[in-house]
C-alpha cells in the first residue's frame, strides 16, 4: 500500500471563499442535513476571525466566537435575539457567564449538531427557503436560508477588514490531500487543515 499526500497551502480569505462557501454549497445540494452542521460550524469560524484572541486555537470560547458573528454581522441580524447576553458583571467566580434565551441557536442549533448530531428538540430544520419560523416553543431554520445569510456574512466579514480582529486574514493554512493507493480514496477533499 502506498500513501501519497498532496499539499495546497492557501490563506484565511482563500478558505473562506472555497471551503466555507463552495464546497458547504456542494454538500448543501446532496446532503442538506449535514450542510446544517457545517454551517453551524463556519459561524464559529467567521467569530474566531473576528475574536480579539490571536491564537487559532484558543478553549472555551465557542460561545462567544459564534455568538460574535451571529451579532456583528449584519447578515445573521434575524438570529440575533436567539443569542445569549454576556452578564456585565463577572461571578462570584470570576468567569464571564452566559444567560441563554428560551431558543439558543448557540445551544440548540450549534452544540446539538456538533456534539450530538442533532439539533436539541428547540430547533426544527427544514430544507428549502423561509424565514426563521418561531413558535411557542420551537424554531425552524429553513436551510437554503440560512446557507444564504452565512454566504453573505463570510462576503461582509472579507470586505470590512475593521472585522477582522488580531487575526492575521493573510495567515496560511496547509491543506492536506491524502490518497491511498488500495483502490480506496479514504480522504481526497481537502479536509486535513493545519496552520503554518
Amino acid at each position: 500500500m502506498q500513501i501519497i499526500m498532496n499539499t495546497k497551502e492557501i490563506t484565511v480569505e482563500e478558505y473562506i471563499r472555497t471551503t466555507l462557501k463552495r464546497d458547504i454549497d456542494d454538500i448543501r445540494e446532496s446532503k442538506p442535513y449535514l450542510a446544517f452542521f457545517l454551517i453551524a460550524s463556519g459561524v464559529e469560524f467567521l467569530g474566531k476571525c473576528m475574536s480579539k484572541n490571536k491564537s487559532w486555537q484558543n478553549v472555551g470560547t465557542s460561545q462567544e466566537d459564534f455568538e460574535t458573528a451571529i451579532c456583528k454581522l449584519h447578515a445573521f441580524e434575524k438570529y440575533k435575539k436567539y443569542t445569549s447576553e454576556l452578564k456585565k458583571k463577572k461571578g462570584k467566580d470570576g468567569k464571564r457567564h452566559f444567560v441563554n434565551p428560551p431558543i439558543s441557536i448557540y445551544k440548540n442549533l450549534r452544540c446539538g449538531l456538533l456534539h450530538a448530531m442533532l439539533p436539541s428538540g428547540k430547533i426544527v430544520l427544514s430544507d428549502g427557503t423561509g424565514s426563521p419560523k418561531e413558535t411557542t416553543k420551537r424554531l425552524t431554520l429553513y436551510l437554503d436560508t440560512f446557507y444564504a445569510d452565512f454566504c453573505s456574512a463570510c462576503d461582509e466579514l472579507l470586505r470590512t477588514p475593521i472585522l477582522w480582529g488580531k487575526k492575521d486574514m493573510t495567515s496560511i493554512f496547509l491543506i492536506v490531500d491524502e490518497t491511498i493507493e488500495d483502490g480506496t480514496i479514504h480522504s481526497n477533499s481537502g479536509n486535513t487543515i493545519n496552520m503554518l
